[in-house]
This record gives C-alpha cells, sequence and structure tokens, in this order.
C-alpha cells in the first residue's frame, strides 16, 4: 500500500510493531517514547488497577485500565467495540462470559458512547461478524476465535482517511 509506514522497536523482551500513515506511527512513537521510554522502569510490579470489582489481578496480574488497553484502537461499531470489551474482561478480568447489558458500563468506563440497545450487540456480532459464541448460561456469550483475532489484529489498523 502506497504511502504506509511500518516500524518495529524492540526493546528486551518487548516488541512494538506499528503501520499505517507517517503521521500516525510518529504520532505512536512519541506516545510509546513519552509513555514508556522517558519514565523510569520501576523494580517492583504497580499495584493492580481495579475497575470496581474489588479483586487483586486477573490471570496475567495486574489489570490494565480499560482506557489504557483501548490506546490505539479504532472500532467503528457496537459491535467491534464489545468485542474489545470481551477481550479484555477475559485476559484482564478472567471473566469468560458476559451479557448483552454487561457490555455499556463497559463502553462508558472506555470512554465511548453506550448503546441504544445493549441487549442486541453480542448477538448481532456473534450472527453477522462471528466475534462471539453462545456461553453456558441464558443471555451469555462468550468470545470467538474470530472475535480474538479481530482484537489483536484487525482492531489496532488505522482509521481510514
Amino acid at each position: 500500500m502506497e504511502g504506509t509506514c511500518i516500524v518495529k522497536v524492540t526493546i528486551g523482551q518487548v516488541t512494538i510493531e506499528l503501520e499505517g500513515t507517517e503521521q500516525f506511527v510518529r504520532e505512536e512513537l512519541k506516545f510509546f517514547k513519552e509513555s514508556w521510554l522517558l519514565k523510569p522502569t520501576p523494580v517492583v510490579a504497580p499495584p493492580a488497577i481495579d475497575e470496581g470489582k474489588g479483586r487483586e489481578g486477573g490471570p496475567q496480574g495486574a489489570k490494565l485500565n480499560i482506557k489504557d488497553f483501548i490506546v490505539g484502537m479504532t472500532p467503528k461499531t457496537d459491535m467491534e467495540r464489545a468485542a474489545i470489551v470481551a477481550y479484555y474482561l477475559t485476559k484482564h478480568h478472567g471473566l469468560e462470559e458476559l451479557k448483552g447489558k454487561d457490555v455499556n458500563g463497559w463502553f462508558v468506563k472506555a470512554g465511548w458512547k453506550p448503546s441504544p440497545k445493549p441487549g442486541n450487540i453480542l448477538d448481532n456480532a456473534m450472527r453477522q461478524k462471528g466475534y462471539f459464541e453462545k456461553g453456558g448460561g441464558a443471555g451469555k456469550f462468550k468470545l470467538s476465535d474470530a472475535g480474538v483475532y479481530y482484537v489483536e489484529r484487525d482492531s489496532k489498523k488505522p482509521a481510514p482517511t
């Protein structure tokens, strides 16, 4: 694709790869430099960031705040935002399933506009995009492999200009 910049930075065991317009890559590199490289590295892991559940770290240790988690993501629809929320809850809170009524609360915490029909989001995302599959209980859904793929690969692509 013409006009695309690709940058890969590896520091220790962490690798960050950026792809997009030159302006996007420069802005992200600046953010990375200011947020990660200019701050002293703590010797001990920081305390868990609690989202109001009163629990200590999830399966990967300290919880990442959802607003920090979504930095650089460009979801265009409520279905995409729901997949991101489900992925976040699975990876950082150990919650494998969620109901439609839970989605709007997390949308607000992420700084997104609540959906006018939160009960339909997960069902529509399952039927139309394949992002979810039925969970263990009534009205419960869990993120599918397609949903994981979207969050890990497609959600971080820059929005078209």
